[in-house]
C-alpha cells in the first residue's frame, strides 16, 4: 500500500528480504532474526509537543527512628495544586515527579488502609 508516495507497512508484514517489520514505539523496524533491527522509518507526529520537564526527582521515604526504608508504603505528594498518589518500591523510592520549572512540594505518608486508585 501507498500513501503519499509513501509505502506503508503492518506490523508482521515481511519485507524484500524476507524479515518480519516489528513495531517499536513510534518507529518501524525490520528485523532479520540475525541481527539488529533496521530502522525504516519514523513515524514520530511533529505537531505534537513533547514535554520540556528540567526538573525530576524521586524520594526514599524512611523511617525516623531505624533511617530503614519504608517499602510498600502508601504517600501522597502535593505539588502546584496537583496530588500525586503512590505506593514506595521495596526499597521505599517514590515515583518519578517531574516539572517545568523548580517546585516546593509536600510528601505524606498515608498510614491508614485506604484505595488511592492504583
Amino acid at each position: 500500500m501507498v500513501v503519499g508516495g509513501k509505502s506503508i507497512v503492518a506490523v508482521g508484514d515481511t519485507s524484500s528480504c524476507g524479515s518480519k517489520y516489528l513495531k517499536i514505539s513510534d518507529l518501524a523496524v525490520m528485523s532479520s532474526g540475525a541481527s539488529s533491527p533496521k530502522i525504516v522509518s519514523n513515524n514520530t507526529n511533529s505537531f505534537v509537543a513533547e514535554p520540556n520537564f528540567k526538573y525530576g526527582q524521586k524520594f526514599v521515604l524512611q523511617d525516623e527512628l531505624t533511617g530503614e526504608p519504608l517499602a510498600n508504603v502508601c504517600y501522597e505528594i502535593y505539588m502546584n495544586g496537583e496530588t500525586f498518589h503512590g505506593k514506595t518500591d521495596k526499597e521505599g523510592f517514590t515515583h518519578f515527579i517531574t516539572s517545568e520549572t523548580e517546585e516546593e512540594l509536600e510528601i505524606r505518608i498515608i498510614l491508614e488502609d485506604h484505595e488511592h486508585g492504583e
